[in-house]
């Protein structure tokens, strides 16, 4: 839905509340995938809510990076390689771990003409779709209880969209 969307944005320039009203109801929609409570020290709503607007977030974030020569693509298989590795480490193959080696394939040939003087950017059409991607795998390494591993494989990003709205 999300790629259909960013289709659609790039050619009718579709206002940013209808995208960020349709973003927010697909990660509301995709919510019953996971199992909760994902932070057990707060409110089962409030779980619910910090979940959909962190993958607004990790959305927006991803989609904001895509404009830098090959940042969106480093930063992206660095997190999923590393999800791969833990997945090799635990001895299970997670939905997660099938994703990434799916989306590592494509990070890798995406960045092949996305080296510096990039010929191709992926746009929002790419970037979005990777963006709800990397807040799944955010989430799934919250359920995992690994907040610090998540949070640091994904900080760079974070970061610096993070300061950026704040300045």
């Amino acid at each position: 839905c999300l790629f259909i969307l960013s289709i659609l944005d790039e050619v009718y320039n579709i206002s940013a509340k209808v995208r960020l009203f349709t973003q927010i109801t697909i990660a509301i929609l995709i919510i019953p995938i996971f199992k909760f409570p994902i932070f057990s020290y707060v409110p089962s709503k409030l779980d619910l809510l910090i979940i959909t607007y962190l993958m607004v977030y990790i959305i927006n974030v991803t989609n904001f990076i895509d404009g830098t020569d090959g940042a969106l693509a480093i930063t992206s298989l660095i997190f999923h390689i590393s999800i791969v590795i833990l997945s090799f480490f635990d001895g299970t193959i997670y939905p997660a771990t099938i994703i990434c080696i799916i989306s590592s394939s494509i990070l890798v040939a995406f960045l092949i003409f996305n080296k510096p003087d990039a010929k191709i950017f992926m746009g929002d059409t790419g970037s979005i779709p990777f963006g709800l991607i990397n807040a799944y795998l955010l989430i799934f390494l919250f359920q995992k209880e690994l907040f610090i591993f998540a949070i640091v494989l994904f900080f760079y990003p974070l970061l610096d969209i993070t300061l950026t709205f704040i300045r």
